[in-house]
């Protein structure tokens, strides 16, 4: 991972911090902008810091909450076109930033809804300006707006897009990660329920014969001392052969998983220290 990716990601899990910190910035910049346009045009420097202030301050929830962020900045800036002054000001971005952002982490009902309103709103403006009594020039604004808009309304969709793809993919790697641990328990689960029904095969067989050759030798004892001696030869083979597949599947069942979480490993039940030593 690049100190870059490293620098989004920090970026990413940290929203609301660092879009706090740029609308502190753009508070800084767009209310001492906008209040120096003003004051030189009609002086109602009041009015304009508060419509200033309301427009960028809900930036700083335009990730955590776009769509409302989004209502009060479209909200504010109807207010201030109608009732502080018609004249566009630096503050008045703040309208394509909640664009953008509702277009990109907004639901889709909402970034619709914010595209027809600054549609919308590129038609009122000459109206409230009184360029209506100019055709050209309020055609030239009308395209002008809605050329900034839908540019700005396009750029996030694309981003939106983006973000969609990668969010699916995440998705779908966390979804191929849990399946494979749950393939790798059932494999897990069925091999150990294998060496169960063999060690279960392995007693059992080996007792059988055992038990059968013990009481065998012990008939024999008296009337064919030769055929005990080979019934208790037969006993201790029977008897170390079992130890031995024993210690093999004991040895599965202590080994413990490979790294890639698959089925446990068969010990070598001729490994050093395994030799000798009875099953625990």
């Amino acid at each position: 991972m690049t100190w870059w990716d490293r620098v989004l990601r920090w970026e990413e899990s940290h929203r609301f911090a660092v879009d706090v910190t740029g609308t502190l910035f753009l508070l800084l910049v767009g209310v001492t902008a906008s209040v120096d346009i003003e004051a030189t045009s009609n002086g109602r420097t009041l009015a304009t810091v508060v419509t200033s202030f309301l427009l960028i301050a809900p930036l700083a929830w335009r990730r955590v909450r776009p769509t409302a962020s989004a209502v009060v900045v479209y909200s504010v800036a109807l207010v201030q076109m109608f009732l502080v002054t018609p004249l566009l000001v630096p503050a008045d971005l703040a309208v394509l930033v909640a664009l953008y952002s509702v277009t990109v982490h907004g639901p889709r009902w909402a970034h619709r809804v914010a595209i027809l309103g600054a549609l919308l709103g590129g038609l009122l403006l000459p109206a409230v300006l009184g360029g209506l009594w100019d055709p050209l020039s309020a055609i030239a604004t009308v395209f002008f707006i809605w050329a900034v808009a839908l540019a700005v309304w396009s750029f996030g969709l694309v981003r939106r897009s983006r973000r969609e793809t990668l969010e699916a993919l995440v998705d779908r790697a966390e979804r191929l990660e849990r399946e494979r641990d749950q393939q790798a328990q059932i494999a897990t689960a069925a091999e150990r329920a294998r060496i169960a029904r063999e060690m279960h095969d392995i007693v059992a067989h080996s007792l059988t014969v055992m038990i059968a050759q013990a009481d065998g030798g012990r008939y024999a004892a008296d009337a064919d001392p030769a055929a005990a001696t080979r019934a208790l030869g037969t006993i201790g083979e029977t008897g170390r052969a079992a130890l031995t597949d024993m210690r093999r599947l004991l040895g599965v069942l202590r080994a413990g998983p490979p790294a890639t979480g698959g089925v446990p490993v068969v010990a070598d039940p001729a490994a050093p220290g395994q030799a000798g030593r009875a099953p625990g």
